[in-house]
């Protein structure tokens, strides 16, 4: 055990002078004291000399006490005066102290005080204990600390920070890190991380509950069963909170909750971390396609515009008229010609309901998040195309789809789908087909079909043939009562193809209140737009492709046939006599090891049929692989989204009529868009030029043509002599933009010694949050808050290293000065006392008292100070009796 005399570092703001008619009296004041690096004016450890409290103690714990009294007056205490210690209220040890100097303090370390039982207990230290100074504040002489002994066996629950961990509590904007993310907003979602150990001496025996708060308010619980042995840890991450609003938010960790464990220390259960989450900046959106002013759009358009930094999600507006587009950012409807308010969460939308053709329509978009709300993008324009001729899908929407919450999502992609069929097939007739969702396996089908006499099918076919394709096929279809495949009289027709072919009367009427075709899909297993690409599902638009294609007849009556079965003898489908061996003869071949195409002659083949009797015998080869993925595969590859191309030559030559001209689909990927986008018609032989348009912050990756890369980098692509359906497709790749930005940061005021700790300001140009460190001088830094440490010059850096988005910012270094606390003088002019300070701190009142008796009634003396020779001075006129002064700020 040894005491000390040291420097004290002055921690209050005040100097007070006492003042009679006669004379200026000044006083110490005695008051325990937290010297730099202690944990507390009185350190209560395990570990002899240490200044730092040590947690968990128990029963078994030798204890030591360190302890440190300051003289916070502006006087010496020159008389002799003790320093007693005592444990729960009983003394245990005094210490006398000569004198002490003002602005000194002392201290003891390492005083042992055993151990103590379980429980919670005392310890107080107590400055001039026996009343020998007279001092300026009497009240403030002792300081109790209480601490908490556990039992040695006992486990003890407490927050705990992993190695590689930044923090006990980690709040990160991503999954899978245990370090915090720094410049949180309100954009961002939010992962919490905790840990609790049981460092104490014995094992967690009962089911204990960890709660987590945000806010004071209890956000989830975990229960952990026993047992939880000494050093084991329970931890949760990547705990999803979601996004927070602006300002601070307090996160806390609570371990045993209710209270099912008797632990060493109760008081040690919880650990609460305080983030800042700030409010992005949202700028305006840049609206991409459908390029403003555009013409023959379609009437389902998907709407793609650049993505804003800290969205949360977007409102989009489309109307028939611009004065409809709302100004006003926190607006939630536009006006009487709004079409569309939708608030997608990412920078694309597609009209689920379609447009009206032939009408100009505008729109706007905005982003939001977390309230806040981003400044409206221009307004653009563009008109639909005329008003179909030809084949009408009409969809109808089962409440299994109508209710999902992506709704418009599904809805958008099935007419996206429709409208290939639309804009390729002219047949003047109305489709219905009802869509609804299932849970078991990934498409499927029922449709409405009639049997009709082969010769009849045979003569509509020629009675109707438009295209070469149906020539060819004519050419090969012997004009015979029996068909050419297993010489049955019929073929199995469904309704729509019939009614195509100009079937009518009761053998095409369909039962009352039914549609053509009932189409199942799974859309749990899809991407539910061609723009989402997740490689382990299946896309939605194809998939519903696939299933209109058999609902408007593709099909074989081999379908539900088993691999070995005979030959069936039934009336067969349209596309059965397209179906042909290697050696150029019709085949309906149950065999998995034969080789069977689509051929319009049996020599050129378009296509490969399925033979593996786990799909269908009427769909494409696609079992083993190594094949390109088209719409009617019989097992649809993941994460392609093939679009139609030789179904459309089926289609044709069993009986529809093809618009002469080939379907193509263009898209971009993340990260840009394509012009022209979506699906529309070209003449076979003619050629079509794409431009990619990038958004910031991206290159132009590749250009892909039906899957297939086919150029590298290039803003444009030229998809030259078209003579079939081409999907086209440019892909981005992300590339770093950095922007410049610079620290406004004032130069901090002036401190005086003692002020309590104090908070710096600067601010980014680019909004990101800035950091300040101590490069010299008496002070410390924690986030924004300066301690004072002593007197001096100070200089303080504040930077912002940057961002995905901007380079780190110029540093700004400023300099302030600590002064000691002005000290009170006084001279004498007559009988009049002259009190006199410096100047070099401002902030400082001059208050007085007429005694010290509390509560002490302190006001500011008036007239107010002047300024003589640079320093304040206050004339004190004698008026009898005493007078007490002290400068406050």
């Amino acid at each position: 055990m040894k005491i000390t005399s040291a420097i004290f570092l002055k921690l209050v703001i005040a100097a007070m002078a006492v003042i009679s008619a006669a004379d200026a009296v000044a006083l110490p004041d005695l008051t325990p004291y937290q010297p730099s690096g202690w944990s507390d004016k009185i350190v209560v450890s395990r570990t002899s000399n240490s200044t730092t409290d040590s947690t968990s103690l128990t029963t078994t714990d030798t204890l030591y006490v360190d302890w440190a009294v300051a003289n916070f007056g502006t006087t010496a205490a020159t008389n002799a005066f003790q320093i007693y210690l005592y444990v729960d209220g009983v003394f245990r040890n005094g210490w006398p102290v000569a004198s002490m100097a003002a602005n000194n303090y002392t201290y003891a370390t390492g005083y042992s005080i055993g151990s103590l039982s379980a429980g919670t207990h005392t310890v107080t230290v107590t400055a001039d204990a026996t009343g020998t100074v007279v001092e300026s504040n009497e009240s403030n002489n002792s300081y109790t600390k209480t601490i908490t002994i556990g039992n040695a066996n006992e486990p003890n629950l407490t927050p705990y920070q992993p190695a590689g961990w930044s923090d006990k509590i980690v709040v990160a904007r991503t999954t899978g890190t245990t370090t915090d993310s720094t410049a949180l907003t309100t954009a961002d979602p939010l992962y919490v991380n905790w840990a609790v150990i049981n460092n104490g001496g014995g094992s967690v025996t009962n089911t204990f509950s960890t709660y987590l708060y945000i806010d004071g308010t209890l956000q989830s619980s975990w229960s952990t069963p026993p047992p939880l042995v000494v050093g084991g840890v329970v931890a949760v991450t990547n705990y999803f909170i979601g996004s927070l609003a602006p300002g601070s938010h307090a996160i806390m960790i609570t371990a045993d909750a209710t209270g099912k464990v008797a632990e060493q220390n109760e008081s040690d259960n919880s650990y609460t971390k305080t983030i800042a989450v700030s409010a992005p900046n949202l700028t305006a959106p840049v609206p991409q396609t459908p390029i403003s002013g555009a013409t023959n759009q379609l009437t389902f358009p998907t709407f793609v515009w650049s993505p804003v930094a800290g969205a949360a999600y977007y409102r989009i507006f489309i109307t028939t008229s611009a004065a409809d587009l709302p100004t006003d950012p926190t607006a939630a409807n536009g006006g009487p010609s709004t079409v569309t308010n939708a608030v997608p969460s990412l920078p694309s939308f597609t009209q689920a309901n379609p447009l009206n053709t032939n009408t100009t329509y505008y729109w706007e978009v905005q982003a939001r998040a977390t309230n806040q709300y981003g400044v409206w993008s221009d307004v653009s324009s563009f008109k639909t195309g005329p008003t179909p001729t030809g084949l009408t899908i009409i969809p109808i929407f089962d409440s299994s789809i109508t209710n999902d919450p992506e709704a418009a999502t599904i809805e958008a992609t099935i007419y996206q789908a429709i409208a290939a069929y639309q804009t390729n097939i002219a047949n003047p007739q109305s489709v219905s087909i009802d869509f609804q969702e299932t849970t078991s396996g990934l498409g499927y089908n029922g449709t409405h079909y009639n049997i009709f006499p082969y010769s009849q099918y045979r003569a509509a076919l020629a009675s109707h043939a438009t295209s070469v394709d149906d020539a060819t096929a004519l050419a090969h279809l012997p004009n015979a009562t029996d068909n050419p495949v297993n010489g049955n009289t019929d073929v199995a027709l469904n309704l729509s193809l019939a009614v195509a072919l100009g079937f009518s009367g009761p053998s095409v009427t369909l039962p009352a209140g039914e549609t053509e075709g009932t189409i199942y899909l799974n859309t749990s297993l899809m991407n539910l737009s061609p723009d989402v690409t997740d490689p382990d599902k299946y896309s939605l638009y194809s998939t519903a492709s696939h299933e209109i294609d058999e609902v408007l007849g593709l099909g074989s009556i081999l379908n539900g046939a088993s691999n070995g079965d005979p030959v069936p003898t039934g009336p067969i489908e349209p596309e059965d006599l397209f179906r042909y061996d290697q050696t150029g003869a019709r085949t309906l071949s149950t065999d998995v090891n034969a080789t069977t195409y689509f051929s319009l002659d049996g020599t050129t083949h378009l296509d490969q049929f399925n033979q593996y009797d786990g799909g269908d015998f009427g769909d494409w080869y696609s079992f083993y692989g190594g094949v390109t993925p088209e719409v009617q595969d019989a097992f649809l590859a993941p994460g392609a989204n093939p679009v139609l191309g030789v179904e459309l030559r089926v289609l044709d030559v069993i009986g529809y009529t093809r618009i002469f001209w080939e379907t193509i689909t263009a898209s971009a990927g993340l990260g840009g868009a394509i012009s022209p986008n979506g699906v529309f018609g070209k003449n076979p032989g003619t050629s079509q030029v794409f431009t990619a348009i990038p958004l910031p912050g991206f290159t132009i990756n590749q250009w892909l043509v039906d899957g297939n890369v086919v150029q590298t980098g290039g803003s444009s692509y030229t998809l030259s002599n078209i003579q079939v359906a081409h999907s086209v497709q440019v892909t981005f790749t992300q590339t770093i933009v950095t922007l410049n930005q610079t620290i406004t940061f004032a130069p901090p005021a002036n401190q005086t010694f003692g002020e309590p700790p104090f908070a710096l300001s600067a601010t980014a140009s680019s909004g990101l949050p800035v950091s300040f460190a101590i490069l010299s001088g008496p002070a410390t830094i924690s986030g924004t808050n300066v301690t004072l440490t002593g007197t001096g010059v100070v200089t303080v850096q504040a930077s912002q290293g940057g961002s995905v988005l901007y380079t780190p910012a110029p540093n700004v270094d400023q300099s302030f000065t600590v002064y000691p606390p002005p000290v009170i003088g006084s001279t004498r002019s007559g009988r009049s006392l002259i009190l006199n300070w410096s100047t070099n701190v401002p902030g400082y009142t001059l208050q007085s008292a007429t005694n010290l008796a509390p509560p002490v009634a302190w006001i500011a003396v008036t007239p107010s100070p002047v300024i003589v020779n640079g320093q304040y001075s206050f004339t004190n006129a004698p008026a009898g009796g005493n007078l007490y002064y002290r400068l406050k700020k």
